[in-house]
């Protein structure tokens, strides 16, 4: 099911569908997962749009940031063990992230499925970003969406731009 909040790629994105499905075509392993099964285009897709519904709904943050400027951590005199335990969960929560609900989109991308699916997904994401960067090497899309400058809008633009390529060119069995 294609969720509608989901942007069509823009035309400057689009333009890198067929150059990165001829990267992904010169390794033939693009398409199989770390189980040595073949992911389906409309597999890959579905998980792209699906962490792409994840991050519309939790949000996306480029990255997380330290956060111990924010934490204060109570004199632990006269506290009972209890008490220090649960601070100190409460405290690595904080400092994890964990009440932040927010995600990356690496940690979208695995939060999302199965970890095969989401191995292949990133090829396709990472072959996007060499046709468009015209990177001779290879490209990490989580470095990409880490990068200072970059929005939310740049990772929808993304995503939406997977899923095409993943329903045009990829395997159907």
């Amino acid at each position: 099911m294609q969720n509608t909040t989901i942007p069509t790629p823009s035309f400057a994105w689009a333009d890198t569908i067929q150059p990165a499905a001829d990267l992904l075509n010169r390794r033939p392993r693009s398409w199989i997962g770390h189980s040595g099964e073949t992911i389906t285009g409309p597999e890959v897709a579905a998980h792209l749009d699906a962490v792409a519904d994840l991050l519309t709904t939790a949000g996306w943050v480029r990255t997380y940031t330290d956060t111990t400027d924010r934490i204060t951590i109570p004199d632990p005199e006269g506290m009972s063990v209890p008490a220090m335990l649960r601070t100190l969960l409460r405290t690595a929560r904080q400092l994890l992230g964990r009440d932040d609900p927010r995600r990356t989109l690496w940690s979208a991308m695995y939060q999302t499925g199965d970890t095969d699916t989401a191995h292949v997904a990133g090829n396709v994401l990472a072959a996007i970003l060499r046709a468009r960067t015209g990177a001779s090497g290879p490209v990490s899309y989580t470095s990409w969406a880490e990068r200072p400058h970059r929005t939310g809008d740049d990772i929808a633009q993304l995503l939406a731009t997977g899923a095409d390529l993943a329903h045009q060119h990829g395997p159907t069995t």
